[in-house]
């Protein structure tokens, strides 16, 4: 009697009636006058669903210590011992080690039961593992990308500054700064705690046995302190060196090439090397993998001229202050904008000035194949639960025969879920290291998914797998285990006792459960169409890109780079003669048919624009500009491509600086700007307000290119008529070949360095080669998408085959009936193949 609760019954007339909960179950007990206890029946506990969801939540609630909170979903007492224990924390003590002693319990138990079903395990780990291993795979991608400090000082503050125009159509299109914008952002900026700008310059680096080009940066005062990068040896440029600017001598130099050239060794600070004929002294190397921006290997400081607004080639980089905001930053940008607009009508008109975080800037639109593959990999997951949850299902139901008889000895349905549930969260948390296996595995292959600047220049292209992508797999594989664990339990735990325990009957199960599972294999054919709709679309998204036509004829030919900066070749006329006497060395190599020159490849490696203006037509409204792609080519260059002449002429040799300024264009430009009209003789010029500056004549119309550039439209002018313009000194030599390019290179190099032995040749590859790695971030998304989508959908088919081999051992009588009362082979196989077809109609719909 003294373990009664309190709310025990009582009555006048006759003995004290009640009913006790008592563990799993329930006590019809009377108390006589003598106070003896008499059981008159006893009971499995039956719950409802949402009764048993509310013990579960009730029993978390009290564990976590949340008592308050656990007693509004019912009374926390109960038989057990802790019952009785005098305090609070007693019976916390005793409720977590009884709580870790059911657990034990349940694992022993779980893990005997799986030695008893090494198929199911096995099938069901090896499904986990490529669900949540792919999920796990792509979360370190998105990690490293999104997620991880930056290796700059405070990187979340640091903001990407550009100059910008508003196209005609409202495209806004951003491009470097001018150095008399930075100089103006820096000085007069009050969200900006300092603004640093950089430009890439190459570098003839002599000395050797052969030139080498050196991929220079040329920064601005308190460059490495507001990025927060500090030399690994040596010391970072003092003040007077920055003062002085590149006449100080002093220079930076990689990791990579302190090893590469110097063999790590520490003495080398302070010895001084060749670059551009001009000694340079070595002060500093910069860490392991730092090589930003531009995949730098010497760093110089430098001073930009105040005054230049034309240039707009500086990389900027400022700091946000302390509680300033973007939003107060770009605010303050549109002032000055306008301000300088005012002050520098020639320049300035129609220029604005923008911010962007500076991650985003280094991620750009790159992250766009990651994105599509979290989405891929999350339906997988979807698809994997669900699938899990389906065998699941028919695993518990055919093991109804022991639920019942657990449930006859006293076991509750929530005593019997918990079981169900521990051995559910050990298969996807078994299955989660399974994927982190495969995660270490698969990021070798990942780390092409990485941004360029991150991955090549910042030192991130390595895919850790560290405590955030162990946490992300962990809690993965326990809320996905028990969510789809206990929807599983709650289906199929809650048996026909009177059935199962009448010896030889048989259970055909319920109605209601072939709903479910029909639900659940309905939903996982939808998803696996969804995953292999987006495949479809990538793989022919990257058809696209490789199938189609490029414009010009990348196969046999060959390009190289030279870059004529600080190489001595700075007056009109030297440039014309070099440019001539390469092509004419190259093209007497054997197995050469054309070679020709090019500021711009349309593939890779950079990109310049033009503010426009045409002839007749009316200038764009304030705040708009007409920006083309624009391109120097020499002679020979169309046919060296293989890019078609649609209409007129190409460039001759005799247009040079001493012949009327002409130009050819684009199809795409001559129908954007003449539709309906011939566009030869037609006149176009750079757009520079309040400069005179001459028309160039159309003369010829060629073909389209795929063109990495920013801007549709694209015009070529002759290299000839303004060899030391702006964009003239970067130059990419191609070379049309007729034999194998292996014996070609090394004569082609030798020609060129016949020419003049102090020219760095660098970058040279096969173009069709050079595209196919353009695309690598592409190739990779497409074959891993399509992967998971096949997996996906062999997930779907092992459901729909697990779904009809329990329907049909269910209909094992049925069927019998059907044969014994004439039905054949056929009809019963159409029967089966039938409610099928339904489920995946309905699926695919």
């Amino acid at each position: 009697a003294a373990g009664l609760p309190p709310s025990f019954e009582t009555s006048q007339d006759g003995p004290h009636l009640s009913v006790l909960p008592a563990g799993d179950q329930l006590l019809y007990v009377a108390e006589r006058s003598d106070h003896t206890i008499v059981i008159i029946g006893l009971e499995p506990l039956r719950e409802t669903a949402p009764g048993t969801l509310r013990r579960l939540l009730r029993a978390a609630l009290s564990f976590l210590g949340l008592r308050q909170a656990a007693r509004r979903f019912g009374d926390l007492r109960s038989t057990r011992s802790f019952r009785n224990t005098s305090s609070r924390k007693d019976r916390g003590r005793h409720f977590v080690l009884e709580t870790v002693t059911d657990f034990l319990i349940d694992l022993k138990f779980t893990l005997r039961t799986f030695r008893r079903s090494p198929g199911f395990v096995a099938l069901t780990l090896l499904t986990l593992t490529v669900g949540i291993g792919g999920n796990t795979a792509i979360f370190s991608v998105v990690n490293n990308v999104f997620l991880s400090p930056l290796p700059l000082h405070d990187g979340e503050r640091l903001v990407r500054l550009r100059d910008f125009s508003v196209a005609p159509n409202g495209e806004l299109r951003k491009y470097n700064m001018s150095p008399l914008n930075f100089v103006a952002v820096r000085e007069r900026s009050e969200t900006f705690e300092d603004v640093v700008a950089a430009l890439w310059h190459s570098y003839a680096m002599t000395g050797g046995d052969a030139p080498e080009r050196v991929a220079g940066i040329l920064v601005s005062a308190n460059w490495l302190s507001t990025l927060g990068i500090k030399p690994l040896v040596g010391q970072p440029f003092n003040p007077e060196q920055e003062r002085l600017g590149a006449q100080s001598g002093a220079i930076i130099i990689s990791h990579r090439m302190w090893r590469s050239q110097f063999g790590s060794d520490e003495q080398v600070i302070g010895t001084t090397i060749t670059l551009d004929d001009r000694a340079r002294t070595i002060v500093g190397i910069m860490p392991r993998g730092f090589n930003f921006p531009y995949g730098a290997d010497v760093w110089v400081p430098t001073v930009f001229d105040r005054h230049d607004g034309r240039s707009h080639d500086l990389n900027i980089i400022g700091r946000l202050k302390t509680g300033a905001t973007l939003e107060q930053a770009r605010q303050e940008l549109a002032v000055l904008a306008q301000s300088l607009a005012q002050a520098h009508p020639n320049t300035n008109t129609d220029l604005g000035l923008d911010a962007v975080p500076a991650r985003d800037n280094f991620i750009q639109d790159q992250d766009r194949i990651v994105l599509a593959l979290m989405a891929a990999v999350v339906f997988l997951l979807l698809i994997t639960c669900v699938n899990v949850t389906n065998v699941l299902l028919a695993r518990l139901m055919s093991r109804s025969h022991e639920i019942g008889i657990r449930a006859a000895l006293g076991a509750g349905r929530f005593r019997q879920l918990r079981q169900f549930v521990t051995e559910t969260t050990v298969l996807f948390v078994l299955g989660g290291v399974g994927g982190v296996f495969l995660t270490f595995w698969l990021r070798d292959y990942l780390a092409v998914l990485v941004p360029n600047v991150l991955r090549d220049q910042l030192d991130l292209g390595t895919i850790e797998v560290g405590g955030e992508v162990l946490a992300f797999s962990l809690v993965l594989s326990v809320v996905a285990g028990i969510v789809f664990g206990t929807a599983a339990a709650l289906r199929g735990s809650d048996p026909d006792l009177q059935g199962i325990l009448k010896e030889g009957s048989r259970s055909t199960g319920s109605g209601r459960r072939r709903r479910v599972q029909r639900a659940l294999v309905v939903s996982e054919i939808s998803l696996a169409l969804v995953l292999l709709v987006g495949a479809g679309l990538m793989i022919d998204h990257f058809r696209r890109l490789v199938g189609d036509d490029l414009g010009f004829e990348a196969a046999g030919l060959l390009t190289m780079q030279l870059n004529l900066e600080g190489s001595g070749y700075d007056g009109a006329e030297e440039r014309t003669n070099l440019l001539r006497n390469i092509r004419s060395a190259t093209e007497r190599v054997p197995g050469v048919t054309a070679a020709a020159v090019t500021t711009v490849n349309p593939i890779c490696c950079g990109d310049w624009g033009a503010r426009i203006e045409v002839e007749g037509l009316e200038r764009p409204a304030e705040g708009a500009s007409l920006i083309i792609n624009h391109r120097y080519i020499t002679p020979d260059l169309f046919e060296t491509m293989g890019i078609p002449v649609l209409r007129g002429r190409v460039f001759e040799d005799h247009d040079d600086t001493s012949s009327p300024s002409v130009v050819i264009i684009d199809s795409r430009m001559a129908s954007h700007f003449w539709p309906g009209e011939d566009p030869i003789g037609k006149r176009v010029r750079w757009d520079r307000p309040g400069v005179d500056v001459p028309w160039f004549t159309v003369v010829g119309i060629a073909g389209e290119v795929r063109d990495a550039g920013d801007y549709q439209d694209t015009w070529y002018l002759p290299y000839y008529q303004d060899p030391i313009g702006r964009s003239t000194g970067d130059l990419h030599i191609m070379i049309r070949m007729a034999a194998d390019p292996s014996m070609v290179i090394p004569a082609v190099k030798s020609a060129i360095w016949e020419v003049d032995g102090d020219l760095p040749l660098y970058d040279v590859e096969l173009m069709d080669e050079l595209y196919t790695e353009s695309l690598s971030q592409d190739r990779v998304g497409a074959v891993v998408v399509t992967l998971f989508a096949v997996f996906g959908l062999a997930l779907a088919a092992l459901g729909i085959y697990g779904l009809m081999s329990y329907v049909v051992s269910e209909q094992t009588r049925e069927i019998g009936m059907r044969i014994a009362l004439g039905a054949d082979r056929g009809k019963v196989l159409r029967m089966v193949v039938k409610d099928a077809a339904k489920l995946i109609v309905i699926g695919s719909i």
